[in-house]
């Protein structure tokens, strides 16, 4: 019997597959169509988001440099205006002195008269205890308060020497040696002119180091420190 269904299946003829009975592209259902069509589309959603995605980011860059760089701008001029209302303090002070026929009012640090250079041998220690590194020996040249402004920080109101001291103790911390007290008039004069000159009077002792930081001393009518600018890299200050 096997042989027999064997045999008849083998001389069975397979039947002949037409063209017209494979299921054409045309006739799939507008359903399926649109499924296979639907891809392409998300694809395209996803790169405009992708584009808007990076549009927003980029622009919130943008705004965040911008408030950087104008708050940078406002934080400098309002130590340069404090700077410029001293130098006013000192020129006002300077006149009461003449009015008063010569006779100074009490020391403040804040400029209680027309400040005067210390000797050379001051301002050679003044000098000494940077480049050295024993900033406690400033406290000896010091008027009674002293007012330490730091370049692109809100002022602060003069304190005592131990404190002024321990302020420039932490600024030069991060300085590197050698320490350059004898800049040329030209590289004053840049500094003069900048937006924080008035800490660069004629008689104030400047210094450098070698990384670009940069400490002034400004003396009182006593020729003893009374402000001490700093900042952090030479750059700013032009």
């Amino acid at each position: 019997m096997d042989q027999e269904i064997k045999s008849d299946v083998e001389n069975k003829p397979v039947p002949e597959v037409m063209a017209s009975d494979v299921p054409q592209l045309e006739s799939v259902s507008p359903e399926i169509m649109a499924k296979l069509k639907s891809p392409k589309k998300g694809i395209g959603k996803t790169v405009i988001v992708s584009l808007l995605v990076v549009l927003l980011a980029a622009s919130g860059a943008a705004a965040y440099v911008w408030r950087d760089i104008a708050a940078r701008n406002s934080e400098k001029a309002q130590v340069a205006n404090i700077a410029t209302l001293d130098e006013k303090i000192k020129g006002l002070e300077a006149d009461l002195l003449v009015a008063n026929g010569g006779v100074a009012t009490p020391n403040t640090g804040t400029g209680c008269c027309t400040g005067v250079a210390p000797d050379a041998t001051t301002i050679a220690n003044i000098k000494a205890s940077i480049t050295s590194g024993n900033t406690a020996a400033l406290e000896g040249y010091m008027a009674d308060a002293v007012k330490v402004v730091l370049a692109m920080a809100e002022g602060v109101a003069p304190g005592t020497p131990t404190e002024a001291v321990t302020r420039i103790t932490e600024f030069i911390s991060a300085a590197t040696a050698p320490w350059n007290f004898e800049k040329t008039a030209d590289e004053l004069g840049q500094y003069a002119v900048g937006g924080y000159g008035p800490y660069f009077p004629a008689i104030a002792v400047v210094g450098m180091s070698a990384n670009s930081k940069v400490i002034t001393f400004d003396f009182d009518c006593d020729g003893k420190i009374s402000r001490v600018f700093m900042a952090s890299d030479a750059s700013i200050l032009q």
